[in-house]
């Protein structure tokens, strides 16, 4: 797709930055980088959406079937699922940081993507730190309105200049 002739920009990911000292007092910096993820294919195969019941009924009845979306284990599945959504986002985003090394996280098992947290504290990164990573990978995959207001003055600052 273009617009006015033009490619798409591809989204670029977001630098976090985590000032560390080594033992000598000299700068050991951690870099991650949050990538854009824009294709969800592996999640979907690894964690597809939960399906509720349906109770069917005879077809001499007339009656429809129901689907059981208020059944409490399919909400509970569904809330279940959402929440390693997320994790598989953070995890993927993450992956774009060149010598990432999962070590609780395997990105074939769904069940683990929810440690990713707990793995970047218990490598020594404090929650302020784990706050500003997440605030990264936020940036690198939503639409801030911050972003959004800088964009609409380019584009007004632009058409004036026309």
């Amino acid at each position: 797709m273009k617009i006015g002739g033009e490619k798409l920009a591809v989204a670029k990911p977001v630098l976090v930055i985590i000032p560390r000292t080594d033992d000598a007092g000299e700068p050991a910096d951690i870099v991650f980088k949050c990538g854009p993820v824009t294709d969800y294919e592996e999640f979907e195969q690894l964690c597809p959406r939960p399906e509720p019941r349906k109770k069917t009924f005879p077809a001499d009845s007339g009656k429809p079937d129901e689907i059981l979306i208020n059944e409490p284990q399919y909400t509970e599945a569904l809330d279940a699922w959402g929440l390693k959504k997320s994790s598989w986002l953070f995890v993927a985003s993450l992956n774009a940081t060149e010598g990432l090394e999962w070590e609780l996280v395997k990105a074939e098992d769904p069940e683990t993507w929810v440690k990713w947290q707990d793995e970047l504290r218990e490598s020594g990164l404090n929650d302020v730190e784990t706050a500003k990573i997440m605030d990264g990978i936020m940036e690198a995959n939503s639409l801030s309105e911050d972003r959004m207001r800088e964009a609409r003055e380019r584009f007004f600052t632009a058409e004036a200049a026309e």
